[in-house]
């Protein structure tokens, strides 16, 4: 879904609003989604749900929430200002 929403925008020339309407999806998401696409290329979806699956299998129980676990998981937490601070609507 993430390429599709990508290339269409990108085909069609639309903008990040545009293209979130489009799909029924915030433009913020649209933004994150395209600079990940430009980064880490079309296959990084697929790539990622692999690496996951495998990472996964190797913690079959889990009794306590370690920082090596995390750091399994986790490769890096970027944190910005909200554009809207607490906005309780849906989209």
């Amino acid at each position: 879904f993430k390429e599709e929403v990508i290339r269409t925008m990108q085909e069609e020339g639309f903008a990040y609003l545009e293209t979130a309407e489009r799909f029924g999806i915030r433009h913020k998401r649209v933004q994150i989604w395209e600079r990940i696409y430009l980064e880490e290329g079309p296959e990084s979806s697929a790539a990622n749900v692999d690496a996951f699956t495998e990472k996964a299998k190797r913690c079959k129980t889990i009794e306590k929430l370690a920082p090596e676990i995390m750091h399994l998981f986790i490769a890096k937490i970027e944190i910005g200002e909200l554009a809207a601070k607490y906005a309780r609507r849906s989209v």
